[in-house]
């Protein structure tokens, strides 16, 4: 006999909602409503459609009551300025960057790089600015912080061609502030962050959590190995003289090149590998055994159930999406690297061509948004965060077109275990056990009806 797993009821996040109808109570335990009224909801599951509410309105008697869920939407709390504090942090790794960029390909190539030199410096310093606006940004009004973000693209925009992508990114940030300021939306308040409190997590690490840490550093760095040897044996063949034609490119700059390449292509399988959300909730059904309440069994429970649950699975994405960006920074370096040590005719550009500049521009863009759409909470904008994210589709599908003759000939291989095992998910979740999805619903507990 098949099974079907749904959310019983949706939950409903807690906050401000705004009303966007009138309605007229049909008995006492019911509110009258006006459309454009305030309401404050705590957190709870929608009962057949209806949910519990306070009434708070200047000049109107608090009054508690029902209130049919489909009347109300949920009022921004922070939530976009919570999306331009990542804009902020995203953008400040840009700058830093692009800046960084500019100042070597205006040493590297230009007779003359003085320009490029006082842009790069220039770049740099506005970024490292950039941190002490974020350390102070609720203090700073979000129209004043959009000034400053499109101040310092368009010094970027002027490092031409280097600053470019970064420049874009910080136009496409200074966008969001101006969103923020337009919806004149609540400041976030980020979490603090101290000594003491970075000192507790790391030592007061579970010993699942350092295993896991463990592991993933090791497996990066046996990737990177795997592929720096692999770009090195690429280059000597292109370089071999007995070749029709042979290319002067560097062995040690594109093997680390390589190997950075490698690294972002394995982020990319265990982001898509983590988003298995069937398979994370069939492991979930399987320990949920009875236990005592100490011991080592209910432990691994617990531990378990924390690892596999929402809140940790958005920790883990957003954690290996930075770990993309660093590894993306220095790919980006070994290139570089490669095409100024590609002899006086730059090889370099005459093998790839323009497919890897044009692709990876793009990808330096579309890798912004992704890592800005970690910061929007997707219980409290749950479309934003689901539209915004889809940029991740597009992302990949460009990985696929990073090479030469716009064709990446290894990056489709690290995609087939994915979606295989993407396919078996959606079949364990909708077709074999008939797995199902309840509207309105953000992910939570499922339960078998």
């Amino acid at each position: 006999m098949a099974s079907t797993l749904k959310i019983a009821d949706a939950v409903v996040v807690a906050g401000k909602y705004k009303v966007k109808a009138d309605f007229s109570a049909e008995d006492d335990s019911q509110l009258t409503l006006s459309g454009g009224q305030i309401l404050l909801l705590q957190q709870q599951k929608e009962d057949r459609g209806w949910v519990w509410a306070q009434l708070t309105n200047p000049g109107v008697q608090k009054r508690e009551g029902y209130v049919p869920r489909n009347f109300l939407e949920k009022v921004p709390e922070g939530d976009w300025d919570q999306w331009a504090y990542g804009c902020e942090i995203v953008s400040c790794f840009y700058a830093m960057f692009s800046g960084m960029f500019i100042l070597l390909y205006g040493s590297a190539t230009k007779t003359d790089p003085t320009l490029e030199l006082v842009l790069g410096t220039f770049s740099m310093m506005l970024a490292s600015l950039l941190m002490i606006v974020i350390f102070f940004r609720n203090s700073i009004p979000p129209m004043y912080r959009a000034v400053y973000l499109g101040f310092t693209a368009v010094i970027l925009f002027v490092g031409y061609p280097m600053g470019i992508w970064g420049g874009i990114t910080l136009f496409c940030a200074t966008a969001v502030e101006l969103m923020v300021w337009y919806a004149k939306d609540d400041p976030y308040t980020p979490p603090s962050i101290s000594i003491s409190g970075l000192c507790r997590s790391i030592f007061g690490a579970s010993i699942f959590n350092m295993l896991a840490f463990a592991l993933w550093v090791a497996a990066n760095v046996a990737i990177f190995i795997w592929g720096n040897e692999m770009g090195k044996e690429d280059a000597r063949g292109w370089s071999d003289l007995d070749q029709p034609t042979p290319y002067e490119i560097p062995e040690e700059a594109w093997g680390f090149a390589a190997g950075m390449g490698t690294c972002i292509c394995f982020q990319i399988t265990c982001l898509l590998i983590f988003a298995l959300q069937g398979f994370q909730q069939i492991i979930l059904a399987c320990t949920n055994f009875e236990t005592a309440r100490q011991g080592k069994a209910a432990q691994f429970k617990k531990s378990l159930q924390s690892a596999l649950g929402r809140e940790s699975m958005l920790a883990v994405h957003k954690f290996i999406s930075f770990t993309m960006l660093f590894c993306g920074a220095f790919h980006v370096l070994g290139v570089f690297s490669a095409y100024e040590d590609s002899g006086p005719q730059k090889d370099f550009r005459i093998f790839f061509g323009d497919g890897p500049i044009v692709t990876g521009g793009l990808l330096i863009i579309l890798l912004a948004v992704v890592l800005s759409s970690t910061y929007i909470s997707p219980q409290r904008l749950p479309k934003t965060f689901q539209y915004v994210h889809l940029t991740s589709v597009l992302f990949i599908g460009l990985l696929v077109l990073h090479g030469r003759d716009f064709f990446a000939p290894n990056f489709y291989k690290w995609l087939i275990a994915p979606i295989i095992l993407f396919a078996i998910d959606k079949a364990f979740r909708f077709g074999i056990f008939g797995f199902e999805k309840a509207e309105g619903g953000d992910g939570g507990s499922y339960e078998q009806q």
